[in-house]
This record gives structure tokens, sequence and C-alpha cells, in this order.
């Protein structure tokens, strides 16, 4: 059974940074998943000055996943503000040139920055090599640090809706870097036309450039696949509970 705890809230008048204080209240959630901190921003012009109003609204849900089943529901933790932004093109750029110090000096990754359908979405991960997960409160200090800069020079002059997040246990894969660094990981990809009759690839990670990934089947034929970028069209890693299956072993 999922458990939901919330809260909701207005702030008059609030900053970006009121945002990042108001999650030093926030219930930590534990256990592996996927977390997400975000806010909304839209400017409001009063008498010749732009004042940002703030609405507040967080909520953390899991439940238990079993073993042999699906993962474990996303956790989630969601914050709505007020105040502006712009196109996508040259605001990742932008954004990228602001957020990347920060995520860096605390010794993260920015594993992924998009912005689409008036979502920018920051996900931030551990450096390659190490375990993955990044806590709560990291999470919380991460958009509270984006937020402060946002205030002084903010990169988007539109309507827009900021999200940090994490990767999760089942991360997605756009860029030739993601594919390089699950190298071994199970992964499950989706053609954008169909290759022997099929548009799904599903494997270990066994090699990956700057061109193409190969992918093992998990059979017993041990078959490797070739796939270049270009011809994705989704990408994800597969959680598997439990110890992974040893090449060319039957699934049970």
């Amino acid at each position: 059974m999922a458990r939901h705890f919330g809260v909701h809230g207005i702030v008059p008048q609030g900053a970006h940074e009121q945002a990042g204080q108001a999650l030093d209240h926030v219930p930590t959630v534990v256990g592996g998943g996927m977390i997400y901190v975000s806010f909304e921003v839209r400017r409001t012009k009063r008498r010749g000055f732009y004042s940002p109003r703030l609405l507040l609204s967080y909520r953390a849900v899991w439940a238990s996943a079993r073993a042999g089943g699906r993962s474990g529901r996303e956790r989630r933790l969601n914050m709505a503000s007020t105040s502006g932004t712009t196109q996508s093109g040259p605001v990742v750029d932008r954004v990228s040139a602001i957020i990347t110090p920060i995520v860096t000096d605390l010794g993260l990754d920015l594993y992924d920055l998009e912005f689409a359908g008036g979502i920018l979405r920051v996900t931030v991960d551990t450096q390659p090599g190490q375990p993955s997960g990044v806590s709560l409160d990291t999470i919380a200090l991460i958009t509270r640090l984006i937020s402060r800069e946002f205030d002084h020079n903010d990169p988007m002059p539109g309507r827009y809706t900021l999200e940090v997040t994490s990767p999760g246990l089942e991360r997605s894969l756009r860029t030739p870097k993601h594919f390089q660094r699950e190298i071994g990981k199970t992964v499950n990809i989706r053609l954008t036309a169909p290759v022997d009759g099929t548009r799904r690839v599903q494997g270990v990670i066994v090699a990956a450039d700057d061109v193409r990934v190969t992918v093992r089947s998990e059979d017993a034929e041990l078959t490797e696949t070739v796939v270049e970028y270009s011809s994705i069209e989704k990408a994800k890693t597969v959680f598997q509970w439990g110890p992974a299956p040893k090449p060319g072993s039957k699934k049970s």
C-alpha cells in the first residue's frame, strides 16, 4: 500500500530562495528511487516591478516493491512557484553555465539538462564510478543554490517549471555519456524503426562509444546487437531485484 504525506501553503511576495528554505521542513524519504524537487516560476508585473509570488506544494509518495515485480513507485517531491522564462536551444546552454559549477562544487555530476514543454529538468547524480544515489537533503540544497542564482541572474524570461531530480532506479539514457557510464548494466532500448521485425532491444551494455552502443542479449545465444544512437527513440536502464542473472542462464 502506498503512503502519502504532503504540505500545502502560500508564501506571498516570496523569492526563489524561500522555496529551498521550505524544504527544510519536508520529512526525509528513505530507500532507493527517484526524487523530484521542482518549482514553477511565473513573473507578475506590479507597478512597474516584477514581484515573484510563491505557491508551495510538496509531496512524497512511496510504495514497497515486491521481488520479481515492478520496481517501487517513484519518490516525488513537487513544489510550485511563480516567475518566468524562455525558448529551448540556447536556454540549456545558459542554464548549464549557471548550474554546472554548483553541481561540480558539491562533488556531483550534472547527469542531464533538458528543456521541453515549458519544463526545465535538471538531473544530478554521483560521479561515474561512485555508488549511485543523491540524498533528499542534497537535492534540496542544489535547489536552494540554483534558486538563489536565478534570483540574481534568471536565464529564462518567460513562464517555466524547474525540476531538480535524481535519475532513480531506472534512468533514461539520452547521450553517449549516459550509455558509457552504464556499461555492464541491463538496458531496454526502443528503436525508431523495426529491425528484424522488432523495435525492442534488451540486454547488457558491453560497449559504447560516441556513435553506437553494443548490447548483449541475456538468453542462451548471447547475441550482440550494435545500435546507433541515431536509431534510438527511447532507452533506459532496467532495475533488477536480487543478483543479476548469469550470462546464458534461463530466466525462471
